[in-house]
């Protein structure tokens, strides 16, 4: 962990519009400390100047790890979590986790908006979901 008093990295805009500025500072917080539990997560967030008292930090670590992105183990009375994806993985896991609620909960009529998107859009896109699609599975 850093030392208190200095500024938590400022979250990648795109990771602020998909989680929400006060999630992603968390996950800037526990990507630079590796592991930490909610109460080292919050006074490092304060430190920085976030006004977030220990049950909102609590609330966004849980939500967060409901998602998958945090893994939490116990220690004697503690939890610790950490991040499960690194930052150059993360938009792919977000991604997976749009997609998927879009298609559970528009089924067909998210499959056709998504190709009539990309038939108006970049060609290369079109090309390379083609691509995709013909690739054998991994």
């Amino acid at each position: 962990m850093s030392e208190p008093g200095q500024d938590v990295r400022r979250s990648d805009p795109r990771l602020e519009r998909a989680l929400g500025p006060r999630q992603a500072a968390v996950l800037e917080v526990l990507w630079e400390a590796g592991e930490a539990s909610v109460r080292e997560v919050a006074e490092r967030l304060r430190a920085g100047g976030a006004d977030l008292a220990y049950t909102t930090v609590l609330t966004l670590m849980t939500r967060l790890a409901h998602r998958g992105l945090l893994a939490r183990r116990r220690v004697g009375r503690a939890d610790r979590y950490r991040v499960t994806v690194g930052r150059g993985e993360l938009g792919a896991a977000l991604s997976r986790e749009a997609v998927g609620r879009l298609l559970e909960a528009h089924g067909e009529e998210a499959l056709a908006a998504f190709a009539a998107q990309l038939r108006e859009g970049d060609p290369a896109q079109l090309a390379r979901l083609r691509a995709l699609l013909e690739a054998p599975e991994r």
